[in-house]
């Protein structure tokens, strides 16, 4: 049975600005049908991979590195780019990842969050005195954020 542009989401982005909204982009699980209508064709590896697949080899890819702090900014940077997958990894694994993203990991990636930074998205705050120079005092602060972590 043939796919049809009814079987998946509609939108107006495709090709280099569909695969950077990480709401919409979904690696090489863009079926064949999915590539010929969105112009994907060329922007991604020509295999096809289920979103199980593509977990797993995420989750061999995360295992590689050496610190939670280097699997943290994995995991940021998969959250910026596929959220889909980034959840499907997070909820399939959760006991093993839940200490990365959450308590004590994500400490760790606030103090160098300058460090880790990749886009937009988690907090930064830049403070001037009247004099346009960087203010230097102690603050107190309670962040909430939209995202999950």
């Amino acid at each position: 049975m043939s796919q049809s542009t009814a079987d998946f989401a509609t939108t107006a982005l495709s090709g280099y600005e569909l695969l950077a909204d990480p709401q919409l982009n979904k690696g090489t699980a863009f079926s064949e049908a999915e590539r010929e209508a969105f112009d994907l064709h060329g922007l991604l590896p020509p295999n096809i991979l289920t979103l199980d697949e593509q977990v797993s080899r995420r989750l061999e890819a995360l295992r590689g590195y050496e610190t939670d702090i280097e699997r943290y900014a994995f995991l940021r940077e998969l959250q910026d780019t596929n959220e889909t997958l980034f959840y499907a990894l997070l909820v399939s694994n959760l006991e093993e990842l839940l200490p990365i993203v959450y308590t004590p990991t994500v400490g760790e990636g606030c103090q160098k969050f300058s460090r880790l930074f990749r886009k937009r998205g988690g907090c930064s705050s830049a403070f001037r005195t009247s004099t346009g120079s960087t203010a230097s005092l102690p603050i107190r602060a309670s962040i909430t954020s939209k995202r999950s972590w």
